[in-house]
């Protein structure tokens, strides 16, 4: 039962790091499109 428990929380963690990830990445070229854009 834990092992289950501890494999979800560890799926959630590594998403979160993936999204804050692509996140920081992307986060130059948003700048750009709203300044495009605006």
């Amino acid at each position: 039962m834990q092992w289950k428990v501890a494999g979800v929380l560890g799926v959630g963690h590594v998403i979160r790091f993936i999204a804050v990830v692509g996140f920081g990445i992307a986060q130059p070229f948003i700048d750009v499109v709203i300044h495009v854009l605006l």
